[in-house]
């Protein structure tokens, strides 16, 4: 069964970009997959993540050439023609053709030579899958233009051999030519799945990720100097190079898959990396594929995105599985692991050392199974807009194949080997569900509007690997797409129209050892903004783009132009009047570049604030019974009877200092804590409150309510996890004999059962006696279902009588509250 999201032919008035067909570019690529007894999706699980495509100009005619690396036949490059029509040179260019399994391409002038390289990722040693990464140097075109590769990967030093993703070239240790990062990826068989301490300082020579030093285009692997993780767990599908705390040095993003944390590598700037993930982050996708980073709201800080598998449409989200369950979410951050949520997560720079993670504000949270995000900016407008390509063929997380695959017979042969041909060919009858790429707008207030209906002839389908470029030389950004099972698809962007110029393009000249200035930034001035971009080529998924840096600046006025060499030197430029495209040199002896001019300008607005809560005495610490309701209440969104602890203010003792009333949760004590005239707090002993420790406090006042001069405690009961008229649901009130010591009242309300949020006094009859209001919070056992809530009047003499149905009828079910203020 195939199931498609959208009428690929439907016109398009104004169409933003307009997909173009084989027939149309000659791109006849499609990553074709079939599965065999002897390797299927049952024994390598990332059968089906598809491949990437570099982008960059291979035979230097001045038009963006494509490679594009398959996972089960030869790798292919096309040649740009021009006009969007390219042409197949991959036996002319002497493309290996060996069957091996290629990931991730990354395009590079390795040996600074004028010639742009090609360096393709693969997986061996597993299974039926014995091929080793490439090396392609391109040795010089041949009279007819056409460039030829010679597989060199083993002279170098890096013929890996693994399960390899992704290789970024960068200047990680400053001295001028490029180093790799190596991305590899894992697989269960390696019983991964364990308290993350068990894999400190351990190296996996499979899985685990490399850094390799470039020594005179011999490379060294300097992993284990440099500090990075190369664990079995590195499940790394994404990686994107970046400065991103402005500082002049390269720092790494790497999206790890399942329950392995991102790593945000900062460097040390002393040729090691410290990972910082939980410094900078709150949490992170899960299932991380595709990254990407870039300055999204022109305040020169970079953004993080990466991409999940949440669904947006119902019918699959239904059918899918989606977040851990609550025991198994909280056993993994006990063993280790952060806090990671089942959808793309946009990691908002602060500009204060920290991030926000705003992917559901921003409208981006659900894109389905999700590859490569690219940030480009469509039209030019100076905002970076966002591009996600996704689908895949056979849903791993359809609740019908994890039924199928989790059960025991099932994981037996797969153990033994024995999965045959019946058990394979219930592969084919997975539902398989196409879905088209998906383009967002950026409305330059951090959020974005689904620009998808205005693509014409946007196919559903399984796309993976993608670049973008101006492919052809129209001064707008084309995007290009990998596809399993399918021809490639080029979106022709259709933003420039007639001759208008909104657009710079610049190509970067750099030193001896770094051609094409790899590291490089780019800083625009303009009015309040300060909009940079970063010359790194890998970008989404198992892609790269070596191209020339493309400025969007329609309605701008360039105030000033720099170029920020990898050395953290700079180039003013003055853009010529002439001409949109121009080239921009390295030079020696050129001045650094004072980072402070973006950092200390775009500081956020913020006041110190000091922690004094041991000095003033104030250690209470709240601490949770474990009760977890979603285990009672499946369909419950979140648990209530976590939302305390309430707290309390009032001068108790009558010494002019306001002292504090601290709830607590079943089971655990609460405080009453005085204020001393030092301004600490001290702790007094509550025999009345500590036997009632069994109640959750989630709600609680002070009030006069015997009118004796000092001033009582009145208590709400709640938690959701006593039922019906069990006494844990009633209110309480506690008397002040003065001095701060507590006697509970004995039934002061008749059969009150709340659980409630809140509780709050005020003399509503003037009587000169408070009332009170209760506030119902929830049902147990029926969450949805609207609590009641009470207003109880004070009969002056250590009762209250409910009188909501006479007084306020509408207050009685008036809704599932959390706090109430009288005013």
């Amino acid at each position: 069964m195939c199931m498609t999201g959208c009428r690929p032919d439907r016109k398009v008035e104004n169409p933003l970009f307009v997909a173009l067909n084989s027939q149309q570019t000659g791109l006849d690529f499609s990553n074709k997959l079939s599965y065999s007894p002897e390797f299927n999706l049952f024994k390598y699980m990332y059968f089906y993540n598809g491949s990437g495509v570099g982008a960059g100009d291979f035979n230097n005619d001045g038009k963006i050439d494509l490679f594009f690396a398959s996972n089960q036949a030869q790798n292919k490059l096309y040649l740009n023609k021009g006009g969007l029509h390219f042409e197949d040179a991959t036996n002319e260019a002497a493309i290996p053709n060996d069957g091996g399994w290629s990931t991730g391409v990354s395009v590079v002038d390795i040996n600074n030579d004028g010639l742009l390289d090609i360096y393709v990722c693969r997986v061996g040693q597993f299974e039926t899958l014995q091929s080793r990464n490439q090396f392609l140097i391109n040795t010089g075109l041949t009279k007819e233009g056409i460039p030829v590769f010679e597989d060199r990967a083993a002279a170098m030093g890096v013929d890996f051999s693994g399960f390899s993703t992704q290789a970024a070239f960068f200047d990680y240790d400053t001295d001028g030519d490029l180093d790799m990062f190596l991305l590899n990826h894992s697989v269960h068989q390696n019983n991964n799945f364990r308290p993350r301490a068990n894999f400190d300082a351990t190296y996996d020579a499979l899985s685990g990720d490399r850094i390799f030093r470039n020594d005179d285009e011999s490379f060294t692997d300097v992993t284990r100097e440099t500090g990075i993780l190369s664990t079995a767990i590195s499940y790394g599908l994404g990686i994107a190079v970046a400065d991103i705390n402005l500082d002049g040095y390269p720092d790494l993003y790497i999206g790890n898959d399942f329950h392995e944390n991102d790593y945000l590598y900062i460097n040390q700037k002393n040729g090691t990396f410290g990972e910082e993930s939980g410094k900078w982050l709150m949490h992170t996708s899960q299932y991380s594929m595709g990254v990407d980073v870039a300055d999204i709201n022109n305040d020169a800080y970079p953004e993080i995105i990466s991409v999940d598998m949440l669904p947006s449409d119902p019918y699959i989200l239904k059918r899918s599985l989606g977040e851990d369950n609550y025991n198994l979410f909280h056993e993994k951050i006990s063993m280790g692991y952060s806090y990671q949520f089942t959808r793309n997560n946009l990691q908002y720079n602060r500009r204060n050392g920290a991030f926000s993670e705003i992917g559901l504000y921003s409208g981006i949270a659900a894109t389905d199974w999700s590859w490569a995000p690219l940030w480009v900016d469509f039209d030019n407008d100076g905002l970076k807009d966002l591009f996600i390509s996704n689908g895949i063929p056979k849903r791993m997380n359809d609740i019908d194949y994890v039924n199928f695959v989790t059960s025991g017979e099932v994981q037996q042969k797969i153990t033994n080997n024995d999965m045959q041909g019946k058990d394979l060919s219930l592969i084919s009858k997975f539902p398989e569900i196409k879905i088209p790429n998906r383009f967002y707008r950026n409305n330059g207030d951090l959020s974005f509007a689904d620009a998808t209906t205005v693509v014409e002839n946007n196919a559903p389908g399984f796309s993976n690997g993608a670049v973008y470029a101006d492919l052809d030389n129209d001064g707008d950004q084309d995007i290009v797409v990998n596809n399993i099972d399918s021809p490639v698809l080029l979106y022709e962007n259709k933003s420039v129209k007639g001759k208008e110029v909104d657009y710079l393009k610049l190509h970067l000249q750099g030193n001896g050892k770094n051609k094409n200035a790899i590291g490089a930034k780019v800083v625009l001035y303009t009015g309040g903004q300060t909009r940079t971009y970063e010359n790194f080529p890998v970008k989404g998924f198992l892609s790269s783009m070596q191209v020339p840096i493309h400025l969007g600046i329609k309605n701008t006025k360039v105030d000033s132009l720099f170029v920020i060499w990898p050395d953290r030197t700079f180039t003013r430029i003055e853009t010529p009047k002439d001409s949109s495209f121009f080239t921009v040199k390295y030079e020696q002896g050129l001045p650094l570049f004072a980072f402070s001019q973006i950092t200390s300008a775009q500081q956020s607005v913020s006041w110190p604030v000091q922690d004094i809560s041991s000095e003033t005495g104030l250690s209470f610490v709240h601490k949770e019974n474990r009760f977890v309701e979603f285990d009672r209440e499946h369909l419950i969104p979140h648990m209530v009877s976590t939302e305390g602890p309430t707290t309390a203010v009032a001068d108790i003792n009558g010494d002019g200092l306001e002292d504090m009333f601290i709830g607590a949760a079943r089971d655990r004590k609460a405080a009453v804590l005085l204020q001393q005239p030092a301004g600490r707090f001290a702790e007094t002993p509550q025999p009345h409150l500590f036997a009632d420790s069994i109640y959750e406090d989630t709600g609680a006042c002070w009030a006069d309510v015997n009118k004796d001069g000092y001033t009582d405690l009145v208590v709400a009961s709640g938690g959701n996890e006593f039922y019906g008229e069990d006494r844990h649901n009633t209110p309480r009130i506690y008397l002040n004999d003065g001095k701060g010591q507590l006697t509970r009242l004995a039934n002061p309300f008749d059969n009150i059962f709340s659980t409630a949020s809140s509780v709050s006094a005020t003399d509503f009859n003037g009587d000169g006696y408070p009332d009170l209001f209760l506030g119902g919070r929830t049902v147990p056992w029926a969450y949805g279902q609207i609590p009641r809530s009470c207003l109880l009047r004070n009969n002056r003499n250590g009762t209250f009588t409910d009188v909501t149905s006479q007084l306020a009828k509408e207050l009685e079910y008036a809704g599932m509250v959390t706090s109430a203020q009288w005013f």
